[in-house]
């Protein structure tokens, strides 16, 4: 059977994948904008759906996940840094000032 069989209008195959010929619902992105989940809560003013967004649990997710993507980039920038200044402060300048002195 072929893999690629969906329900009519479903944009996933079988294996929860998008397909390579789905196409979004509208060619207009403030359309798309517009009917976002998050936009809709806005505009009708369900700050108690929006609350879901500030749980606990979501904070600190978002935190742990953060520390973890920090780390490493500033493990390499203190790395690169290091290795910048000495070698700023072990090559000799190219441009030197030649001083004659006439006394």
């Amino acid at each position: 059977m072929n893999g690629n069989i969906i329900q009519r209008g479903s944009a996933y195959g079988e294996d929860n994948k998008v397909l390579e010929d789905a196409r979004p619902y509208s060619s207009y992105k403030s359309v798309i904008k517009k009917n976002h989940p998050l936009m809709i809560m806005v505009r009708s003013e369900r700050e108690d759906l929006l609350a879901i967004l500030n749980h606990q649990s979501t904070e600190t997710q978002v935190a742990y996940s953060g520390t973890l993507l920090l780390l490493p980039n500033l493990i390499v920038y203190l790395v690169y840094l290091i290795f910048i200044s000495g070698f700023a402060l072990t090559v000799p300048s190219p441009i030197t000032v030649v001083t004659d002195d006439l006394t």
